[in-house]
């Protein structure tokens, strides 16, 4: 399987786009970038300092049972700084669709997921295919991380916290909880979830690889209070991918929690040029 690298195809559009040049430094906000992920804590320090947050943390999270964002405003930064919208849906477990467009070019991206598949389509791919597979194949695809919606849905800090067989490090006055995993690419990597356990929020995810180097990380710099379901969520969020020297700043201005959502929603789009990964 040829592997699909995430600058070369998302944000591609950059180079024909312009704006302004910029000197962006690409850091993570509320760990170090070089932060190594040990674990250190007893399991009688778990039990007191980080059961009963992530306990209510879960009990907000499980009210959302989907969000729809209109009319995100998203700024993309590399050499240049462009800016974009879209719109983001979500529906526990699987159901994700992010569209964004351009003001003058039009629709640039459709990332997507259903019960059964995944898929990615941009219009810069030259030719324009739309690649997906199903969610068993995932460890098939070569699909970086920042390209699967399942990362991206995991990054809003709205599902539930499972502890089983993590690891737990504490990270000056917050708490990472750490998970081993494989990823699409088939090396081992890390994976760290940032509590705040005086808010009871999330406030990021972090991939690091094998040597204990960021790959990528989502931070939710700002959360608002829903209404209708007492539970946080992001209202800001800026996502860094570091090995294509890539960040993305998010902000929401309209969000609405567990309304009901067309089943064509999740439906794969069609398109003449179509290619399944990992199969």
């Amino acid at each position: 399987m040829k592997k699909i690298y995430f600058g070369g195809i998302l944000f591609i559009f950059l180079s024909l786009l312009y704006n302004f040049i910029i000197n962006l430094d690409k850091k993570p906000i509320f760990i170090k970038k070089q932060t190594i992920l040990e674990k250190n804590l007893k399991e009688d320090e778990i039990e007191k300092k980080i059961k009963k947050s992530i306990q209510r943390i879960n009990e907000k999270n499980q009210r959302v049972k989907s969000i729809i964002a209109e009319n995100m405003f998203i700024k993309v930064n590399q050499r240049t700084s462009v800016s974009v919208f879209g719109n983001l849906t979500m529906e526990k477990p699987k159901n994700f669709r992010l569209k964004i467009w351009h003001s003058i070019t039009g629709i640039e991206m459709d990332i997507g997921s259903n019960q059964d598949i995944f898929w990615f389509w941009s219009k810069r791919m030259n030719p324009p295919i739309l690649y997906f597979s199903k969610h068993e194949n995932i460890n098939k695809t070569m699909l970086k991380a920042p390209l699967n919606p399942i990362w991206i849905m995991e990054s809003l800090g709205l599902n539930s916290i499972d502890l089983k067989d993590k690891e737990f490090k504490k990270i000056e006055d917050k708490w990472a909880i750490i998970e081993k995993n494989k990823s699409s690419t088939g090396e081992l990597v890390r994976i760290a979830t940032l509590i705040d356990i005086e808010r009871d929020l999330i406030l990021g995810k972090y991939l690091y690889n094998n040597s204990f180097n960021l790959i990528a990380s989502t931070e939710i710099k700002t959360t608002t209070i829903d209404p209708n379901t007492d539970s946080s969520i992001p209202k800001e969020i800026l996502i860094i991918w570091y090995d294509e020297n890539i960040s993305m700043e998010c902000k929401f201005s309209k969000i609405h929690t567990n309304l009901k959502i067309k089943e064509q929603t999740w439906e794969r789009p069609f398109v003449k040029n179509s290619l399944e990964m990992g199969n």
